[in-house]
């Protein structure tokens, strides 16, 4: 019986500190779920607060706006239209990377149209003015001036004219020849001459037109009697 009892308060014993290390390992398991559940806790909103941060350091660029220019015809400087004091049309670009322009159309003498559009790569030319950001440069551009080269209807006017120019002086040319040619054919009794004329001129002839005629002949027989 003694030895039945030391048995049994020797397993009695053994079995104490079994109970109590499981009891120790459930409490950590038990504190270690509940350190997992904190710092997720703690996480949440250093995530939140670092959001904003982010999206002020890179903002999204929206396509441009452009908005569309007017001009006096009597006024060789045009300006763009102030958006915030006019009603303008606006033009809402496709690409980021586009920016606005204006571009002027100018046939002969007259301006046809301003053109507002999007471009991308501005180019600044007389014809061509880009603008920058989302709104119409607040500076003048210059129009091109308008071509001294004349209109196509004032050619064809003035060719007209040389046309018409032109086949006057003909006919006066050909008349003309046409009165030349008559006056060769016929000739007046005024101008022609008569055998009564002919011996008048002849006998009106100067002397001194005679003496030298009559020293040639002396010459020429003088020359034949020498040879």
């Amino acid at each position: 019986m003694k030895k039945l009892t030391c048995v049994m308060l020797l397993g009695l014993l053994l079995i104490q500190p079994s109970l109590s290390n499981n009891d120790d390992d459930d409490d950590e398991d038990s504190k270690d779920d509940g350190n997992d559940i904190d710092p997720e806790d703690d996480e949440v909103p250093d995530k939140r607060t670092r959001l904003p941060i982010g999206i002020s350091r890179s903002p999204k660029r929206k396509p441009l706006e452009c908005f569309v220019c007017a001009y006096k015809a009597e006024t060789p400087m045009r300006a763009c239209l102030d958006p915030n004091k006019f009603r303008v049309h606006t033009i809402t670009c496709h690409s980021v990377e586009d920016r606005c322009f204006t571009s002027v159309i100018a046939h002969a003498s007259a301006y046809e149209a301003v053109v507002r559009g999007c471009r991308s790569g501005c180019v600044g030319s007389p014809d061509t003015t880009c603008c920058e950001f989302d709104r119409c440069n607040n500076q003048a551009f210059s129009m091109p001036l308008p071509s001294l080269q004349k209109p196509q209807i004032v050619y064809e006017r003035e060719r007209e004219q040389d046309n018409l120019q032109r086949s006057e002086v003909s006919r006066r040319a050909d008349r003309e020849r046409e009165k030349i040619i008559s006056m060769a054919d016929i000739e007046p009794p005024e101008m022609m001459e008569t055998p009564q004329k002919a011996k008048g001129k002849a006998n009106n002839l100067h002397p001194t037109v005679w003496f030298f005629v009559t020293i040639l002949l002396l010459l020429q027989t003088v020359a034949r009697v020498i040879v």
